[in-house]
């Protein structure tokens, strides 16, 4: 029996499982140490992970109800890959570049904030745009005022290093743009479609139950906390716990050396008496 998602599923839930989904995806995506360790324990396959996607996409279609044509799936696949990978590696890329290259961190990122769905496709192609002007510098000036062509060779570098952009990376990031940027144009209207709706709420909950099968699978398999991090079902100590931590360890600090400086005292109390 189908639900009725309106009725029964807050939108805040629905957020919720696309940002899970979102961060499930991309871990097991991009760690082979991950995905060999659902695959071998859990069957985790490309199949299912391919399915993931496509729920995650139509998870997101719910805007386009007016429309009579049939989704692009690659297309709404590309753009949740672009959202998902511009916040972390954006925020990563800064930090490396903040202390060292500060005038190739504003030059490369001034204008561009996290983007969210079809407008992180601009602040990708932005960013990959400004990269390749670092890249062809060579034998020329370079485009950062003040810096030198061998600087923007250094940027580049720690990037890499850092696994934020790359060759391989760059090429994906591209095909990414090319899918996200191709029109519906051609798709032809079928009788037998569900309506948007319909597949809306569908996938809303073909999703909750994806989630609620691989999260529990991963829970169960995976052992490394930075890996469990990334899948999002573990969450970072919080700061307040952290700060918490501090002061137990300040206070048992303080007991130590009020100890010691009572010895000392009486020590010194004994030395008197003498």
């Amino acid at each position: 029996m189908t639900q009725s998602t309106t009725e029964t599923m807050h939108h805040t839930l629905i957020e919720r499982d696309r940002q899970r989904a979102i961060q499930f995806l991309g871990a097991v995506g991009r760690s082979p140490r991950i995905y060999h360790a659902l695959r071998d324990k859990a069957g985790y396959t490309q199949q299912a992970h391919r399915k993931g996607w496509q729920l995650l996409v139509r998870s997101l279609g719910h805007v386009d109800l007016d429309t009579e044509h049939p989704q692009n799936t690659d297309n709404a696949e590309a753009i949740a890959a672009l959202t998902a990978w511009d916040g972390p590696n954006f925020s990563r890329a800064q930090a490396a570049l903040q202390v060292p290259f500060p005038k190739h961190s504003e030059f490369l990122f001034k204008g561009l904030d996290q983007g969210d769905g079809v407008r992180s496709v601009g602040v990708i192609q932005a960013f990959l745009e400004r990269v390749s002007l670092l890249r062809e510098s060579a034998g020329q000036k370079s485009p950062v005022e003040g810096s030198s062509i061998d600087d923007d060779r250094e940027v580049l570098r720690l990037l890499e290093q850092r696994k934020v952009i790359d060759a391989d990376t760059e090429l994906q990031l591209r095909q990414w743009l090319s899918q996200a940027q191709q029109t519906q144009e051609g798709a032809t209207p079928t009788s037998t479609q569900k309506s948007l709706k319909q597949d809306f709420q569908d996938a809303v909950y073909g999703l909750n139950a994806w989630l609620i099968d691989w999260r529990g699978q991963a829970r169960a398999i995976i052992k490394r906390r930075d890996d469990r991090i990334r899948l999002g079902i573990t969450q970072r100590r919080s700061k307040a716990k952290l700060a918490n931590a501090d002061d137990k360890l300040n206070d048992a600090t303080s007991k130590n050396e009020d100890a010691l400086l009572a010895t000392e005292n009486s020590e010194n109390d004994d030395d008197t008496m003498t």
